[in-house]
């Protein structure tokens, strides 16, 4: 992930067009992620405590990553609900300034 030098939040998206970074604003919240690429890829090693694999959504036509099994419990009860339209997996990084307490 890349550091974020400036005095605000930033949001990191991997959209198919490339990569893009924007401040936090009104801007972000139209953007679809539900159709876009995951922003960071699971890494996986041998002994890895964790289960990471796809999940085939009907609900958005493809697979859909995930990293623990609870996220894939998340995946198949969001796939199941009538009301959900968009499932996405990592879709957005938020970058906090350098220098941020993280304590806060």
């Amino acid at each position: 992930m890349p550091t974020n030098a400036t005095g605000s939040v930033r949001v990191l998206g991997r959209f198919k067009a490339g990569m893009a970074d924007a401040a936090l604003s009104d801007d972000v919240a139209s953007q679809r992620f539900e159709s876009e690429l995951p922003v960071r890829s699971f890494f996986a090693w041998p002994g890895k405590r964790n289960y990471e694999g796809s999940w085939w959504s009907s609900t958005v036509r493809a697979h859909v990553g995930f990293e623990s099994l609870l996220e894939r419990d998340l995946l198949m009860s969001a796939d199941y609900d009538k009301d959900v339209v968009g499932i996405s997996s990592q879709p957005f990084a938020l970058l906090w300034p350098k220098g941020t307490d993280d304590s806060q």
